[in-house]
């Protein structure tokens, strides 16, 4: 639970739409984030959970929805990585 707040919070930070509310439901491309702002989303998220993504999880192609990259988060820090 706590890694979907985080997640939410941080993308709410870097959405053009701030009157758009972020949670875990919402697809990505509802939120309104530019590559540039995914990239900054990224980053601030490996610094609050402690790991980089992988390579192949750069993507915003890589996800559909907020829920997506919460799992993926969720799945690391599981592994401990």
């Amino acid at each position: 639970m706590e890694a979907n707040i985080k997640v939410c919070q941080c993308i709410q930070k870097y959405s053009a739409n701030k009157q758009c509310l972020v949670d875990t439901q919402m697809k990505l491309e509802q939120i309104a984030l530019d590559s540039i702002a995914f990239i900054q989303v990224i980053i601030e998220l490996e610094e609050i959970f402690n790991f980089e993504f992988e390579d192949e999880m750069l993507a915003y192609e890589s996800y559909e929805s907020v829920a997506d990259i919460v799992n993926y988060i969720e799945s690391r820090c599981e592994k401990g990585v």
